[in-house]
């Protein structure tokens, strides 16, 4: 079995699925059960392999098409065409139509082809509706694309159990996270735990959740019969298989490691997703210099070729 081509398998039959409800279009749990993934890792995935979140691409793929139909004559009017997409109203449809294309719907359909098409759309700014309109079609996934000249240092570790101190925050990341780790740090040092892994466990993803309701725990590893009270509470991360990623972080950009090894390594890896928390180590404290090293971790299984 080819690794990348099974993830690609498996992802192509998730886009034909939006494809097919695109009236009604269907939730992330459906979208992740077509492809044989679970939700909470998909989101994830789908974003790094395709650059884009599968509402984004689920929004791209409704107006797309929704061009298409505009063209063919035997749809009498742009009501209709809005009707059939499961749009609100015609007016909602336009109103959406304009802001992906920048265009209108009646625009578009005076061009009577998609040639012309084309012509009018590249003559502003290259957009994403670009990738419905050239050779690869709507609905191809890319091949995972080689790390260059730094390859990813990526291994295979099995972690026992370990039983961690953790806050639980809500909000912006970048708001929450360093207020939650300043509390446990003082709630450590009062008490002389401070040697322990510090580790962030993340419950959701930005690019799916509102910011306000992002969900996060800032933690530290603790000895067994730790003490904890009010918002200080614990849990036990699970063993099991983890791949783990060894690098850098500046300028506060966490995501593109998380990006890289979901999009690049794990499709070429042999290893699917496994249930349980992604979250990363932090090997330094980068607050000054703004550098981080740290471990970013992903519970992993083998890669099995699932049945259509």
């Amino acid at each position: 079995m080819r690794h990348p081509e099974e993830y690609r398998r498996r992802l192509t039959r998730a886009l034909h699925h939006l494809l097919r409800h695109l009236a009604q279009p269907p939730s992330l749990s459906e979208v992740a059960a077509v492809a044989c993934f679970s939700p909470y890792h998909f989101h994830r995935l789908f974003a790094a392999v395709m650059g884009e979140t599968l509402a984004e691409y689920g929004r791209r793929l409704r107006l797309e098409w929704a061009l298409f139909r505009l063209l063919d004559p035997s749809r009498p009017s742009v009501a209709q065409v809005a009707r059939e997409l499961g749009f609100a109203s015609p007016q909602n449809f336009a109103k959406s139509f304009k802001q992906f294309f920048g265009h209108t719907p009646s625009q578009i359909r005076a061009c009577g082809a998609l040639t012309r098409v084309r012509q009018l759309l590249t003559a502003q700014a290259p957009g994403p509706w670009l990738t419905s309109l050239d050779q690869r079609g709507p609905l191809a996934v890319p091949l995972p694309q080689p790390s260059g000249d730094h390859p990813m240092d990526v291994t295979l570790v099995q972690r026992p159990s370990q039983l961690l101190a953790y806050i639980r925050v809500a909000g912006p990341y970048a708001q929450t996270m360093p207020a939650g780790f300043e509390r446990l740090g003082r709630w450590s040092q009062a008490r002389g735990l401070c040697d322990g892994d510090w580790l962030a466990l993340y419950w959701d993803n930005p690019e799916q959740t509102p910011e306000d309701q992002l969900r996060a725990d800032v933690a530290l590893s603790v000895p067994e019969g730790t003490q904890v009270g009010g918002e200080v509470q614990l849990q036990t991360l699970p063993a099991g298989t983890y791949a783990c990623y060894r690098c850098r972080v500046t300028d506060g950009d966490f995501a593109s490691p998380w990006q890289a090894l979901f999009g690049q390594w794990l499709p070429d890896s042999g290893y699917q997703p496994a249930e349980g928390p992604c979250f990363e180590q932090y090997l330094n404290d980068g607050r000054e210099s703004g550098i981080w090293e740290l471990n970013i971790f992903t519970p992993v299984k083998p890669l099995t070729a699932e049945a259509l």
